[in-house]
């Protein structure tokens, strides 16, 4: 029997058993620590003497739950993934799609961690309804983890109808923050005082330049608001007043699209998903909020669910979007229903023509199923050539014979990610026969031989004659 991710940990538990003088198969190791789909804290200390530090997720969440593809480390009643055991996307993925509660964040451990402060640290996030906290946003939102640990705490809570939350671009004014009860500052300020103390919030009582979120606590009360964080929602204002080009803003239903947008950007999916859904009943802008919600049931690759909310703003009744007819496109290429996503990505384009995205897309269809006319159609005379689409003229130019403007073409990619294996060979061929620059058609050749599959690249070699 095949140990889970045995070619990685067996030399690691050798060296480990090594160094404190131990004799013994890594191997039985392994597998005495070993039971169902996890692995035992021993393994951990073992991956923490080599890696240092070991960077991975800690999870909380209940054993029959645990998906049974992926392999964990257990630690009490948490489990952590090493980011070295690959596919982590797909592991949250997994669990996001199949509505499975947990809680995570990211983590560099670089000695056995106290398992009652990781668990101290998943509530706080829990608390704020994270599934996910990757490195980047346990930085975005560090201001507001700390304030939402004090507020588990805190006794003023009870009476959060007599509290005022508010997120600031600037330090309040000294005649505002009478009556402070919790303060954290960041990239922003972050306040909690008594909404008792005799003013109200108006722009003329801000610093000159200011933007300022809130959220009164008697609001937090009543529906849609009484599930979220009131740092969440106070932050949510913020952002909402920064896209309106507002100084002031309180927390209002839009709001709720917003805080999905952010949390959205800070890549908890599940998370964006739930606060999208219950958007959506208070959105002003039902169009962006569906094509959000769709692309995360398109990640999830649940196609009919995205299907159906792309095609449910295509009443009608509205203007046709041209981004919805864009992302139905790519639905129905993954569906492989060519036919309408030739349609979509075509009506999307014509909808659109200026944007870049919507054509680039279009191009990259076209060239698959090989249909160059069009592409050269559409492409002629364009100066605004994106590398994507450089790459593929340039292709087409060489396979027509064109050398001149192959080469010009391709060479604008020497320093683009977007050239490929087939490319590299392309112009080692024009170096070496156009250039007559030998040297610089075998770093070419070297270079796609590193880029293709060998069979891959001895075919299209030999059809060069290189």
């Amino acid at each position: 029997m095949k140990l889970p991710h045995e070619e990685l940990l067996l030399p690691l538990v050798e060296d480990f058993l090594a160094k404190k003088g131990e004799k013994g198969c890594p191997r039985c190791y392994l597998l005495d620590h070993l039971f169902d789909n996890f692995y035992t804290e021993e393994i951990l200390e073992c991956l923490v003497e080599t890696y240092n530090p070991l960077r991975g997720y800690f999870f909380k969440l209940k054993d029959d739950l645990l998906p049974k593809d992926f392999t964990f480390i257990r630690l009490k009643n948490l489990f952590f993934y090493p980011l070295f055991f690959g596919k982590a996307q797909e592991l949250f993925l997994s669990l996001w799609k199949e509505d499975v509660s947990f809680t995570s964040f990211y983590a560099e451990v670089s000695r056995l961690p106290n398992p009652s402060e990781v668990e101290n640290h998943l509530q706080v996030i829990s608390s704020l309804g994270f599934s996910r906290l990757t490195k980047r946003a346990e930085e975005r939102l560090a201001p507001i983890l700390k304030l939402e640990k004090e507020w588990l705490s805190l006794k003023e809570k009870e009476e959060i109808s007599k509290l005022l939350f508010i997120v600031s671009s600037l330090p309040l004014d000294e005649k505002l923050k009478e009556g402070i009860i919790l303060r954290e500052e960041g990239k922003e300020y972050y306040y909690v005082l008594w909404d008792a103390q005799g003013f109200s919030l108006k722009e003329e009582n801000l610093p000159q330049g200011a933007i300022l979120g809130f959220v009164p606590g008697e609001k937090l009360k009543g529906e849609p608001f009484s599930c979220f964080s009131p740092f969440l929602l106070s932050l949510s204002a913020f952002e909402h007043a920064k896209r309106a080009g507002l100084m002031l803003k309180e927390a209002e239903g839009f709001s709720l699209h917003v805080l999905a947008d952010i949390i959205y950007e800070l890549e908890d999916l599940g998370f964006a998903k739930r606060v999208y859904e219950i958007a959506k009943d208070y959105t002003l802008q039902p169009i962006e909020l569906t094509l959000s919600l769709a692309s995360i049931y398109y990640t999830f690759s649940d196609l009919d669910t995205a299907e159906k909310l792309l095609r449910g703003k295509l009443c009608g009744c509205m203007r046709e979007d041209p981004m919805v007819h864009h992302n139905l496109g790519l639905v129905y290429l993954a569906k492989g229903n060519l036919s309408y996503a030739e349609y979509h990505l075509y009506k999307a384009y014509l909808l659109d023509p200026e944007n870049n995205a919507i054509r680039q897309r279009l191009i990259q269809f076209l060239f698959d199923q090989g249909r160059i006319s069009d592409i050269l159609e559409i492409l002629a005379g364009k100066e605004d050539l994106s590398p994507q689409e450089a790459l593929i003229l340039g292709k087409i130019y060489f396979r027509q014979g064109d050398y001149d403007r192959a080469l010009s073409l391709l060479s604008q990619l020497l320093a683009s990610p977007e050239r490929d294996g087939e490319a590299s060979l392309y112009l080692a061929w024009l170096y070496l026969n156009l250039r007559k620059n030998e040297e610089v058609a075998n770093l070419f050749l070297d270079e796609a031989r590193s880029r293709l599959s060998n069979d891959e690249f001895e075919r299209l070699k030999k059809e060069l004659n290189l």
